[in-house]
């Protein structure tokens, strides 16, 4: 599981989202495998909330 909040001034979900698919992918590959997103959860900049996501991944 890989998580991830930005808080700047021109944070974006996008930005972070594609962070953790790279993390995620890097992490599966020092395995020599690949990564299968199990689950995703994404909370977008809103008023007094910060841009959040939260992949749930297995290498494979």
């Amino acid at each position: 599981m890989i998580s991830r909040e930005d808080n700047g001034p021109t944070a974006s979900l996008g930005a972070i989202k594609a962070s953790t698919f790279k993390e995620a992918g890097a992490y599966c590959a020092a395995q020599s495998k690949n990564v299968k997103a199990i689950s995703e959860t994404d909370i977008p900049r809103s008023f007094g909330q910060f841009p959040q996501t939260t992949l749930h991944f297995t290498c494979n």
